[in-house]
């Protein structure tokens, strides 16, 4: 068994540049953290389900295409987080995607 420092943590350990650090040197994670009610997710849950077409019609629709793509889900995601971290939280934050692969479709819209 471990004891003291020794032991290891049960939680993940999170690493933050410090340009992401507010002036009081709290941490902002805006995509992560909530959009308030009336988002009712974090802002990338939110982009991400919006994109799917949690309200029906997806968002996200590839280009000349019906229907959603990683691809398109992911430049949907890529230029929306900016703009609704900015409108919520005051902060510009910007996902991290990264692709390889053909793309395939997600969300193919029905007869």
């Amino acid at each position: 068994m471990f004891a003291g420092r020794d032991r290891p943590s049960a939680r993940p350990r999170r690493c933050c540049p410090r340009e992401r650090r507010l002036p009081d040197r709290r941490l902002h994670e805006a995509a992560a953290g909530g959009g308030g009610p009336e988002l009712g997710h974090g802002v990338l849950t939110h982009v991400l389900l919006r994109g799917l077409g949690e309200d029906g019609s997806p968002d996200a629709v590839g280009l000349g295409a019906d229907a959603v793509t990683v691809q398109s889900l992911l430049q949907y995601a890529n230029a929306r987080v900016p703009e609704l971290t900015l409108k919520y939280h005051g902060i510009k934050q910007y996902p991290v995607s990264f692709s390889t692969g053909m793309d395939f479709p997600l969300v193919v819209p029905g007869p």
